[in-house]
Formats: C-alpha cells, structure tokens, sequence
C-alpha cells in the first residue's frame, strides 16, 4: 500500500523539471526515494529514513557467494503496524524493489538492442523473486516489486512484437492490473538470453512463470516533454524451472513455506546466479 502509493507520486517529481539530459536509473531512484519518504512523513514515522536503504545487498547463505544488492529495501517494522488485515493487501516487512529507468533517448540515439533492454528487465525479475531469504512456515517476510520508467512511450525501449509475433511475456508484464506472465528463454534469441546472463546462451531451459500485479502512469500525450511512462510491477507468485529442479512460491500468508522447499529455492538460486554473473556489467 505504501510502495504503491510513493509510485502515484512519481510523476509529479519527474515531471517537476525540464532537463532530463543526465537521468539515469541513479536519479529515478533518488526520485523515488523522495517519494516513499514523503509516504512516510505523512505516516509520522520517526526516523524515516532509517527505514530505507539504497543498493543494500540481498541476504546470503552459502560461503562466498556474492553479495548482490536490490535497488532499494524498505524496511516497514516498526514504521507501521503490519497486522493480518494489511497482510492481506501484500504489506510485508521487507520490500524489496529493482528499478529499471529506460531514458537512452534523453541523451543519444544510440542505444543497445531492444532485445538486450528486454533480457535486463527479465535479469532483475529473477533476482527480485530468487534473492530474498524466506522464513519457515506461513509468514511471508518478503514483498518483491520492479519498477520500470521510461522517457518515451515502451515500445520504442521493449521489443514486444516483432515477425514472429507478439511477445506475450512483455504485453502481461506491463499491462494494467493482475497478469500472469509466462517466459521460455529457448524460445527467445540469442542477444536476450546473454543479457540475462552469458550462462543462458548454451544453457537455455529456463522458464518461469509469474502472477503480477502492475500499476501504471501513463500521459495522454507525447508533447510537451519530457514525459515519463510508469509501471510499478509486484510479484505474487513465481515458478522457476531449471533442469536441477523448480520452485514454487506464492505470496500469501496461509501458504506453508517449509525446510524442503527453502532448500530448493536456494538451489535453483545458485544455478540461475551462476549464469547471470557475466550480466552485471549491464547493471
């Protein structure tokens, strides 16, 4: 309720200047900061911004595996009563938020590949569901959320068609209210897989199927710019399937969460984080 909120704000606050010629996802998220922060001054939170924390590192649990770091956790305990009625709504302890800001045309004509922007967005999508920790039995501690800006209208940054059809994974993800999303990287090309992660190339039986919700901003126009197009997407639940196993998880609270099933999140994670490494250049 309160990320969703901070996201209706946004526009306001991007729209709040002209000059966008240095915008980067840095800047979407000092934008976006600024946005919860007011959501949470108006709460009377003590402290707010102790309760946020920029390119924090997602929890690990095997010996030297890398420290990757989410865009931006809002930690809600203690800020607000998080009781069984508000779980509901899918308020949790953790939110844990990716940002990605597609403003290339702000600045040069020059940008990467349509396919290599789409494979990125699919990058994050996995390291939101797949890095948090989960806590044995029914309490869901983690909400998982990716934010999308774009300063032109997203088919211009996304290829979600092109002579082989429509991509149906992107038109779900980024459509208004609840979709279910539905990606089979062998059936994707070459240059998105890599931008997943080089492991993807030759190893490509992954799939993964998603329940979002997406909020969105949109202008009625493309005139007078810059003018920003918004979409704020949560993920309910998500099926990730390798070929050392699969995972399932729902984001509701009377859904068990055991030891056998942590322990196969925490495999397929270490198979997908393996051949996303080469990616993070493109972060």
């Amino acid at each position: 309720m309160l990320i969703e909120a901070a996201f209706f704000k946004l526009p306001e606050v991007l729209t709040s200047r002209f000059d966008h010629a240095d915008t980067y996802e840095a800047t979407l998220l000092s934008s976006f900061v600024a946005c919860v922060m007011m959501e949470l001054n108006a709460r009377n939170v003590q402290n707010a911004y102790e309760h946020l924390a920029t390119e924090k590192p997602y929890p690990t649990t095997y010996p030297g595996e890398r420290r990757w770091r989410a865009d931006l956790l809002l930690k809600l305990e203690g800020a607000v009563n998080i009781d069984a009625r508000r779980k509901l709504y899918g308020m949790r302890p953790l939110t844990w938020v990716e940002l990605k800001g597609f403003f290339e045309s702000t600045r040069s004509s020059s940008t990467p590949p349509k396919t290599v922007m789409a494979g990125s967005v699919l990058r994050d999508l996995l390291r939101v569901c797949l890095l948090p920790e989960e806590l044995q039995g029914k309490i869901r501690q983690n909400a998982r959320y990716i934010l999308v800006v774009f300063a032109n209208p997203p088919r211009e940054s996304l290829p979600f068609g092109g002579s082989s059809g429509a991509r149906a994974w992107l038109e779900s993800l980024f459509t208004d209210g609840k979709s279910v999303v539905d990606v089979r990287l062998v059936d994707e090309p070459k240059s998105l897989r890599r931008a997943v992660g080089e492991g993807f190339v030759t190893d490509s039986d992954l799939s993964v199927s998603l329940l979002v919700r997406t909020h969105v901003f949109e202008p009625q126009a493309a005139v007078p710019s810059p003018v920003f197009w918004g979409y704020l997407i949560q993920v309910k639940s998500f099926t990730v399937v390798t070929p050392i196993g699969e995972v399932t998880f729902e984001d509701a609270p009377d859904t068990e969460w055991t030891a056998d099933r942590i322990e196969r999140l925490r495999a397929v994670r270490r198979y997908v984080v393996e051949r996303i490494r080469s990616a993070e250049a493109l972060d």
